[in-house]
């Protein structure tokens, strides 16, 4: 189970890097290459691919050091977001979309599509967890953290999107071009070099927000292929200590599901959501094993002093479970099918042998390690090891 938990967030990574992309190659388009074709475009991806693979197999501190450089320019886009949408909207004095209680509440038929979105970006907060050893009051801090980190971002988030549809009407904002086309309203009027500035500094941060996870993501593949979980090739190093071999395979995978996807999707947006519905239903799955892990744990090892803890006992315990459970496995179902709508194979079809062909693969990879480790014979302490280890 652990060597399927490893493929699937490493393979996770190596779908969801195009969709990223192809919002670096979105802003391009906003800024004037408005001739490109989704090909072209694909072409720049792979560009994207390699360069993010050259970067990652360099010094650690280089991707820290670009990495830090990316968070400021991430605050500084928003500040810029926010302050600018909501001075354009006081200056005009009408919004560029209505807004009404009814217009925001949500309904079921646009739930069954935006649901699932909403669940995956909500996945990846418990990884704070992971820091608890690093702090001095574990018990505390990390109750604190992960509510007020979830509310930051969201009011944060939420101000951008309100910003964003008081100034640009939503039958024209585009998936991946919307960012720019807003910077055009809002400073346009001022200078056209400033939405030139400000979107090419959109493109590079969404490069460099990939790269820590291409960082991450390729050291946990090692580590797993030095547990016998991966094949070997996942953990070799180059001469700076870098996990060369998992890094280069995540760039081949990467490459291959772009050219595959472009052939069969023919709009921006589909290939987009395809890839990016692909990489967060992978996503998904090792949730699906972790969350009804802890009612295992606590059964198998229930004396063990536990500093957070569900409330309510094992009604608690379970509530969460299943709730927890139920929203990831509802949100992998509707990426892959929304019920009452019709199925579109040029779009569905791509997205089911991407999604079905990583666990495929991923199955045989796992299954061929597994049984490869259980033939291995198990590691030896002798007696002065044994002594020195106490």
């Amino acid at each position: 189970m652990a060597a399927r938990t490893s493929y699937w967030y490493w393979v996770n990574v190596a779908l969801w890097l195009p969709s990223g992309y192809l919002l670096c190659t979105g802003g391009i388009v906003a800024l004037g290459w408005s001739s490109a074709t989704l090909f072209q475009q694909s072409l720049v991806c792979i560009v994207l691919v390699w360069l993010t693979v050259a970067i990652s197999l360099m010094n650690l501190k280089v991707g820290k050091r670009i990495t830090d450089v990316s968070a400021a320019a991430v605050a500084l886009l928003l500040i810029v977001t926010i302050v600018g949408s909501f001075v354009l909207y006081f200056h005009r004095g009408v919004a560029a979309n209505h807004f009404s209680v009814r217009a925001m509440l949500p309904n079921f038929g646009s739930a069954k599509v935006y649901l699932p979105t909403i669940v995956s970006s909500f996945l990846g907060m418990e990884l704070i967890s992971s820091l608890a050893g690093e702090s001095k009051n574990p018990k505390k801090d990390m109750l604190w953290a992960v509510p007020v980190t979830g509310v930051t971002l969201s009011v944060v988030q939420l101000l951008a999107i309100v910003g964003l549809l008081l100034v640009i009407p939503l039958k024209v904002l585009g998936l991946t071009t919307g960012m720019v086309v807003m910077y055009r309203s809002i400073f346009g009027g001022v200078s056209f070099i400033i939405p030139w500035i400000l979107g090419i500094i959109l493109i590079g941060t969404i490069f460099t927000a990939i790269l820590p996870w291409s960082l991450g993501t390729n050291r946990m593949a090692a580590e797993a292929a030095r547990n016998g979980e991966l094949p070997e090739i996942f953990m070799k190093e180059n001469s700076s200590g870098t996990p060369a071999g998992a890094t280069v395979l995540m760039g081949i995978v990467t490459t291959g599901v772009l050219l595959f996807a472009g052939i069969f999707l023919k709009t921006e947006n589909n290939l987009f959501y395809a890839l990016f519905a692909a990489a967060s239903a992978v996503t998904i799955l090792p949730r699906l094993l972790m969350y009804p892990a802890i009612v295992r744990l606590r059964q198998f090892d229930p004396i063990l002093e536990r500093p957070f803890r569900i409330p309510g006992g094992r009604v608690g315990l379970w509530t969460c479970v299943v709730l927890s459970t139920g929203g990831v496995l509802s949100s992998l179902v509707l990426f892959l099918w929304t019920p009452g709508s019709p199925i579109v194979w040029g779009y569905t079809g791509p997205l089911l042998v991407v999604f079905l062909g990583a666990v495929g693969v991923g199955e045989i990879i796992t299954s061929w390690c597994v049984k490869r480790s259980a033939l291995l014979p198990a590691p030896t302490v002798s007696v002065d090891e044994g002594y020195g280890a106490m």
